[in-house]
């Protein structure tokens, strides 16, 4: 029979993301569009996949009102589609197109809580992306947080776990794949 499990995780990351988001808007002329990023980490931003398809016009213009930060494309084709890489490059459909002067190099990012965007386009926008989560205590009972088992120096303050601290237990013998 089992009588406990230890259960080791290993990651490149040292948290946890988000499953991805996707915020997608049509826009015939200027508007706004508010993307709120629940992240909990306040001093980094995220750098979405924004794909624009022009439908009618030759420019996109989108401000993040939060950041105080704009980009503008010029010189669009009818049906053209832009997309804007989380790594920071730019492509076209049209494979023969160069940005050059026609783009402003600053990438649309988000930071932590509700971004305000102010856009001028006449096609449909959607930003992709997904947020880190820094979990802390990674607690996600209550009664854990009220009663920790580690100090604030993670020193175990008891050494035996009170069984009525663990949750989800089984309340019979066959419970526990023990028969009578």
């Amino acid at each position: 029979r089992t009588v406990g499990l230890n259960i080791y995780c290993e990651s490149l990351s040292p948290w946890a993301y988000s499953p991805i988001q996707t915020v997608s808007k049509s826009f015939t002329s200027a508007g706004g569009i508010t993307i709120n990023n629940e992240s909990d980490d306040m001093y980094s931003f995220i750098y979405p996949k924004v794909v624009y398809e022009n439908t009618d016009g030759t420019s996109l213009f989108m401000s993040n009102a939060t950041t105080k930060e704009a980009t503008t494309i010029d010189k669009l084709d009818v049906n053209e589609v832009i997309t804007l890489h989380p790594n920071q490059f730019i492509t076209s459909d049209n494979p023969n197109k160069t940005f050059g002067n026609t783009f402003n190099f600053v990438w649309p990012r988000l930071k932590s809580g509700v971004n305000n965007f102010n856009i001028n386009a006449k096609g449909k926008l959607t930003f992709e992306y997904y947020y880190p989560i820094k979990m802390g205590d990674c607690a996600q009972n209550i009664n854990i947080v009220r009663d920790p088992i580690c100090d604030d120096f993670n020193n175990i303050q008891v050494d035996t776990l009170p069984w009525e601290r663990v949750s989800g237990t089984p309340n019979t013998l066959s419970g526990y794949g023990i028969s009578d």
